[in-house]
């Protein structure tokens, strides 16, 4: 099941009706657009594509791209929000959930829901994944600001996350952030060479692997 990608600019001249012909054909034309960028991205990184580039691999004219998108970094943001905003609801959910789990088992079912949750969402856009974890690192500048600010937030959760499970006594005594440090590292890289195909591994059995590893890895000792 694909996310659906939405424009960041609304044609003012007869827009047409929401669900309508016109409407569709937006949605169309954005997604086209979407797609042919998102493919030259991972080849030659979002800072060195042009407009220009995009348009043509898109077969649309420039008029079109600006049509629905103010520049580039509005391009990245339309491709990258629908599954940033998962991601990011998914972490809310389990930092309120892990803060009331008084059992280690209890925190386990919680981070094993969590990468259940994200591992749905990387089934349906492994690309978009692909694209945020190659330009997840550099200053908060240029077109990749939105995956950027985006791993910003995905990191202070994690870590907001971490200190809740902590916070219950169950873990050993390590620093929250060096321990969220280590585990997100880890699972992007595992992810990231699994979109790349240099690591063979069952997606299905994966969330529930990772699960053991950390916790098992963590887990203060009796």
């Amino acid at each position: 099941m694909k996310t659906e990608l939405k424009p960041t600019k609304i044609p003012e001249h007869k827009p047409g009706a929401q669900g309508g012909k016109r409407d569709a054909n937006r949605k169309e034309k954005t997604q086209q657009i979407a797609d042919a960028a998102l493919k030259i991205f991972l080849l030659q990184g979002i800072e060195k594509v042009t407009i220009d580039d995009i348009v043509k691999a898109a077969g649309v004219a420039k008029g079109s791209f600006y049509r629905y998108f103010a520049d580039k970094e509005a391009l990245v943001a339309a491709i990258v929000t629908p599954m940033a905003d998962q991601f990011l609801a998914a972490l809310s959910v389990c930092a309120g959930q892990i803060e009331s789990a008084k059992e280690i088992e209890t925190q386990k079912e919680i981070y094993m829901n969590l990468a259940q949750t994200l591992a749905a969402v990387v089934f349906a856009s492994p690309d978009v994944l692909r694209l945020y974890l190659q330009e997840k690192r550099g200053p908060l500048e240029g077109a990749a600001r939105p995956i950027r600010q985006t791993a910003q937030e995905i990191g202070r959760l994690a870590l907001e996350t971490t200190q809740k499970a902590h916070g219950q006594g169950l873990l050993k005594p390590i620093s929250p952030e060096v321990s969220t440090l280590v585990v997100v590292g880890a699972v992007e890289e595992l992810l990231f060479q699994m979109l790349s195909g240099t690591v063979e591994e069952n997606w299905m059995e994966l969330p529930a692997a990772v699960a053991d590893l950390i916790f098992y890895g963590l887990r203060k000792e009796d």
